[in-house]
């Protein structure tokens, strides 16, 4: 026959029911309470909001140079692989066999007389207007539409706004890091209103943040040295700077006019010596 439970016993039942609905309880205040201490939004590469404008204004800025510098390392996959692949080598052949290639390519375009220009317009820096012209002219001097200008052209367009645009995060980074310092110097007073969970959570992107500025810049170090080295393969194919007629009054067209020779000193006559003695 079964027993129910001894009476005495009851109250150390309800006893231990309270102390884990307390325990559980604790629990999920405690994690509601603390900001998330796993990997900060900023070590992610995501946006992160403070809902503090000045401190949303520099998260804004990183996120943009972290998300131009992702863009430009995948843009340059593609640029390589879409080379390759016109030039009938392997998605991911080197970049040194891809320029043998190319000069080859550049080499059997000339002997059928034909030729490919590539005019890269605005990399200097200041430059208001960026592009990349690509044109393909045939023995007779007409333009030719083929898979080489078809690959070629998005590609140098392509390059030119990845150089502009790794030129410009160059410039955010060193903007965001002179900003720095005074966020974290000020951030216990700017967010008094928005409580301490808050504030802890935006130190922490900011020390992410701190770390994440060099890195960025070795990035985009390394993602412009593997876009001049496509720049500098492409380039081959750049038409030579035409020397100007302009002379030196500015006119062009106008071939500069000989000096006139120039008269040789007059010599001095020889003074007449008297005596022998000579003043």
């Amino acid at each position: 026959m079964m027993l129910g439970p001894k009476v005495g016993a009851m109250p150390g039942i309800r006893r231990g029911l309270k102390i884990a609905y307390l325990v559980a309880s604790l629990s999920s205040t405690a994690c509601f309470a603390i900001p998330n201490s796993g990997p900060t939004a900023v070590s992610r590469a995501e946006l992160y909001e403070s809902n503090e404008p000045e401190y949303d204004a520099f998260f804004y800025q990183l996120h943009s140079v972290q998300a131009a510098v992702s863009e430009s390392n995948n843009e340059q996959r593609k640029m390589r692989s879409a080379l390759a692949v016109e030039l009938g080598l392997e998605v991911h052949t080197s970049m040194d066999l891809i320029a043998t290639h190319f000069d080859k390519r550049l080499a059997s375009l000339a002997e059928g007389k034909s030729t490919l220009r590539i005019e890269f317009i605005g990399l200097e820096e200041g430059a208001e207007e960026n592009d990349a012209v690509v044109t393909l002219t045939d023995a007779s001097g007409n333009a030719v539409s083929n898979s080489l200008t078809q690959t070629l052209e998005p590609l140098a367009k392509g390059l030119v706004k990845m150089l502009i645009r790794l030129r410009r995060s160059r410039v955010s980074i060193e903007q965001l890091q002179s900003r720095l310092p005074a966020l974290e110097t000020n951030l216990e007073e700017r967010f008094r209103l928005l409580g301490p969970a808050r504030a802890k959570e935006t130190r922490r992107n900011l020390t992410d943040a701190r770390a994440a500025l060099p890195a960025l810049g070795r990035s985009i170090d390394s993602a412009e040295e593997d876009a001049r080295e496509v720049l500098k393969l492409l380039q081959k194919a750049s038409p030579a700077p035409e020397e100007s007629p302009e002379t030196t009054t500015g006119k062009p067209g106008v071939s500069p006019k000989p000096d006139a020779p120039k008269a040789s000193p007059k010599q001095k006559p020889a003074s007449p010596k008297t005596g022998g003695f000579e003043p």
